[in-house]
């Protein structure tokens, strides 16, 4: 009877060995991979193509290393973890939204190396870097888009680039949008209109305080 319950046992814990080992491959696949690669520099919802500024994160973890390494080592350790987790889930690339939506929550420690990359590096090389960086942000004041609703990840191949082919196109045709107060208002106004009407809101409850 005890040598039934030791067989059980070893058996026990052999699968769950082998289903832990198994869930870590997964990471692993090649459309896993794809996606990660995808998230990252891919045209749709790539962070360093939204972002390419933060390419400068990534530099500076090199200049932090040298005098923070614990700091350094937990920052790359939290890029790695949303990357890999972010990988695995279905919808990858957030849904109905701009951007990366699920890396958000990695700004703030990639704004850390972010700074040293700014005392050891010649403004003359970020400045480029940050005027596309804001220019990108600034087509985000359109509706959002979700073209990449159950394409397939299994290889290399862009299906699909939103700044070019949809915020771009929408920015030159209704100005920047202020979307929360067409969608407050249900009421879609006239290019420029809205963001004007929305300043002055802003202007009057500031004024007001």
């Amino acid at each position: 009877m005890r040598t039934r319950c030791v067989g059980s046992s070893q058996k026990s814990s052999s699968y769950f060995l082998g289903a832990r080992i198994k869930n870590l491959l997964y990471f692993f696949k090649p459309d896993r991979l794809n996606v990660m690669m995808r998230l990252l520099v891919f045209p749709y919802r790539g962070l360093f193509f939204y972002y390419p500024i933060l390419i400068f994160s990534i530099i500076g973890l090199f200049f932090m290393y040298k005098s923070y390494k614990v700091e350094t080592l937990l920052i790359v350790l939290f890029f790695l973890s949303f990357l890999l987790l972010n990988a695995r889930i279905f919808a990858w690339w957030g849904g109905f939204c701009f951007g990366p939506r699920h890396l958000t929550a990695l700004m703030p420690f990639l704004m850390i190396p972010l700074l040293f990359s700014f005392k050891k590096i010649k403004m003359n090389y970020i400045i480029p870097f940050i005027v596309i960086s804001l220019f990108f942000n600034l087509l985000s004041v359109q509706y959002p888009e979700e073209a990449g609703l159950g394409k397939s990840v299994d290889n290399f191949i862009p299906f699909g680039n939103p700044l070019f082919e949809h915020y771009l196109p929408s920015l030159l045709k209704y100005g920047p949008r202020s979307t929360l107060l067409e969608q407050a208002l249900n009421f879609q106004f006239k290019p420029f209109v809205n963001v004007a009407l929305l300043l002055l809101i802003i202007y009057f409850i500031w004024r007001k305080k």
